[in-house]
């Protein structure tokens, strides 16, 4: 079972070294496509999201996959994506 999660930089004091200290961490990298675009867009503009949620809850519906997250903001979602609610 594939697990999307979402990490913002909100959550880490990075200093001075942001891509350096971003590849000892477990986070995949994805290059974004107009498709992953195009549904991001749709996402934050019916959901009010964040472009970094928007872009999280896009790639898990293209991947078919879950989003694991405790962000409440995600509960609107749950008819869109699968979503796996962290404690």
């Amino acid at each position: 079972m594939s697990v999307a999660s979402t990490w913002k930089p909100s959550h880490i004091i990075l200093g001075g070294c942001r891509r350096t200290c971003l590849r000892g961490l477990p986070i995949d990298f994805h290059s974004t496509t107009r498709t992953l675009a195009d549904t991001a867009a749709d996402f934050k503009a019916r959901f009010k999201l964040s472009l970094a949620d928007a872009f999280a809850a896009a790639l898990a519906k293209e991947r078919k996959t879950e989003l694991a997250t405790g962000d409440p903001e995600f509960k609107a979602l749950e008819r869109e994506i699968k979503v796996r609610w962290l404690k």
